[in-house]
C-alpha cells in the first residue's frame, strides 16, 4: 500500500477509535485553478475554517521515515492557505462564461468548463452560484460563502436568507485592496525582496505574485486599474511577470478603470528609441543593494581595524641615510 506524506496546518485527524464524522474531516477538492483553470487539488478545512492549496514538492534524492516504515518516495504535498476569495471568482467568472457561450448558442463552459447556476444578472443563493457541472467539488466551498462573497458580490437579504449577485464594482475595489494587502505581507515578511523600490515599481512586482491567482483578463484589469501595463502579464511566467509589470509601473501613473489603463504606458512599445531603458528585475536591484550593503559595511570595518597600523613592507624599506 502506498503512502503519501501530506504537511499542513489544520489538517487534524479524527479522533482515535471513532470513525470521525465526515463534515469533521478536512475534504480533499478537486477545483479549478484560479489562474489558469486547470484541474488541481485543494482541501476544504472542517467546519469551513479556510481552503488549502496542495502542491507536491518533489526530491530526486530522498526518503520519508513514517513511524517504522522507509517510504522511498521523498516527494511530499505541501497544504498552504489560500485566500479562498481567489477561488469564489475563478468560479464565478467560469459560469458567467459558460452561461454567455450557452446563450450564443455554443453550448461550450467558460474557463475550465461553467454551465449551472441560475441566470445572469439575478441574486442567487451561494449554492446556485456554486452549481457548476464541470466542476461539483465546488458545491462544498458553500460553507466560506458567507465570508468572501459579500466582498466581490452585491448582498441582498430576505428572511434570513442572503441572495449574491456578482458585482465588477465590488471585484475590482477587492483586487486593489487585495494588492495592497499582499504588498504589505510582502514588507513584513521579505522586506529584501521589495527594498529599494519605487511605490509604483512595488506595487509592479506584487502584481507578478497575484499573477498566480488571477486570469489573465482580471489581472489585465487590476493592473489597468493601477496604472500599470499590462503588456506580457497575461502569458508571462511568473518569474518575468515582475519585470514586466515594472516597466508599466515605472511608466504609467495613477488613475483608475479605463482612464489609469490609458494612462499606463506599454514599455515593449516606447515612443522613443531614445527613451528606452531595459527594465531591472526587482529581486535583482533589491540583490544588488544588499550585496553594495555588505560590500560598504565589509570596507568601513576592514578600516577600522586597519587604523594604526603599518603595511609590513614599512619594516623592509631602505633606511633613511
Amino acid at each position: 500500500m502506498s503512502h503519501k506524506v501530506l504537511v499542513g496546518k489544520g489538517l487534524v485527524p479524527p479522533a482515535a477509535g471513532a470513525g470521525g464524522d465526515h463534515d469533521e474531516r478536512p475534504q480533499l477538492l478537486q477545483l479549478p485553478s484560479p489562474a489558469a483553470g486547470a484541474a488541481q487539488q485543494f482541501v476544504l478545512l472542517p467546519g469551513g475554517r479556510g481552503l488549502l492549496e496542495v502542491n507536491r514538492v518533489r526530491h530526486e534524492f530522498g526518503a520519508w521515515l513514517v513511524a517504522d516504515r522507509l517510504h522511498a518516495d521523498g516527494s511530499c504535498y505541501m497544504c498552504t492557505p489560500l485566500d479562498p476569495t481567489y477561488m469564489l471568482l475563478a468560479l464565478l467568472d467560469a459560469q458567467q462564461e459558460g452561461q454567455a457561450e450557452a446563450a450564443d448558442g455554443s453550448g461550450a463552459g467558460g474557463v475550465g468548463g461553467g454551465g449551472g447556476g441560475g441566470p445572469a444578472g439575478m441574486f442567487q443563493e451561494a449554492s446556485s452560484l456554486l452549481c457548476l457541472d464541470a466542476w461539483p467539488g465546488a458545491a462544498a466551498l458553500e460553507a466560506l460563502a458567507a465570508a468572501a462573497l459579500p466582498l466581490i458580490c452585491d448582498v441582498k437579504g430576505s428572511g434570513g436568507d442572503c441572495y449574491y449577485r456578482p458585482s465588477e464594482q465590488r471585484v475590482l475595489a477587492w483586487m486593489r485592496a487585495k494588492l495592497q494587502q499582499t504588498l504589505d505581507g510582502l514588507r513584513e515578511a521579505s522586506p529584501g525582496s521589495v527594498a529599494g523600490l519605487r511605490p509604483e515599481d512595488a506595487r509592479a512586482y506584487t502584481l507578478g505574485f497575484m499573477g498566480e491567482y488571477l486570469s489573465p483578463r482580471r489581472l489585465s484589469q487590476l493592473a489597468g486599474s493601477c496604472g500599470l501595463a499590462p503588456a506580457g502579464l497575461a502569458g508571462a511566467t511568473p518569474a518575468a511577470r515582475p519585470a514586466a509589470a515594472v516597466s508599466g509601473g515605472a511608466a504609467g501613473g495613477g488613475g483608475g478603470g479605463a482612464a489609469g489603463a490609458a494612462g499606463g504606458v506599454d514599455a515593449s512599445q516606447p515612443r522613443d528609441k531614445a527613451q528606452k531603458v531595459q527594465p531591472l528585475d526587482p529581486k535583482e536591484a533589491a540583490r544588488r543593494k544588499q550585496e553594495e550593503g555588505r560590500a560598504e559595511a565589509k570596507a568601513a570595518r576592514l578600516a577600522k581595524e586597519a587604523k594604526g597600523t603599518k603595511s609590513i613592507t614599512a619594516f623592509f624599506s631602505a633606511r633613511k641615510k
